[in-house]
């Protein structure tokens, strides 16, 4: 009996010692929401119809703000690539890592971005232009695939002489 009642008051005074060490801990994420929106996607992968998720590694320094960027596994797309790490770069705050004495540090944060494509976005252009249905005499381009009707643009198309 003696003895558990020992052990008691030397354990909250190991509590209590300033030789225990803080727990480290990783940076936080203080605006998510803020990162990322839907005006943000990248104007070529949305006219070609592109999506897919970017794997990426923010360094955060000392005072929550990111410092660098890496893609750790890209999405196939380049600019969606390219966006996810400006855009974090730039919008991101953090509520610092902190070392061991509790002190703030910098760290390291590894998330993923999944670009999807918005349900309002146009679906992408695919038309291309038979040149067997041209007239012989005069040039007209004929519009076939998807989305043929939408386009305005002017055509170029290879006219039979």
């Amino acid at each position: 009996m003696k003895k558990a009642l020992m052990v008691a008051p030397l354990l909250a005074i190991l509590a209590a010692s300033p030789l225990r060490a803080a727990t480290p801990s990783p940076p936080r994420p203080a605006n998510p929401g803020e990162w990322i929106k839907t005006d943000d996607y990248p104007d070529e992968a949305l006219q070609a119809g592109r999506q897919g998720s970017v794997r990426f590694t923010l360094q955060v320094d000392a005072n929550g703000m990111p410092s660098g960027c890496n893609v750790v596994q890209g999405s196939g797309d380049p600019s969606l690539d390219e966006a996810t790490c400006r855009l974090i770069s730039q919008r991101a705050r953090f509520t610092p890592a902190t070392g061991r004495n509790g002190k703030p540090v910098a760290g390291s944060y590894t998330n993923t971005v999944r670009w999807v494509l918005p349900a309002d976005a146009p679906a992408p252009v695919q038309v291309r232009i038979d040149p067997m249905l041209i007239a012989p005499d005069y040039c007209i381009p004929v519009w076939k695939g998807d989305n043929a009707a939408r386009l305005s643009a002017a055509a170029l198309a290879r006219c039979k002489q």
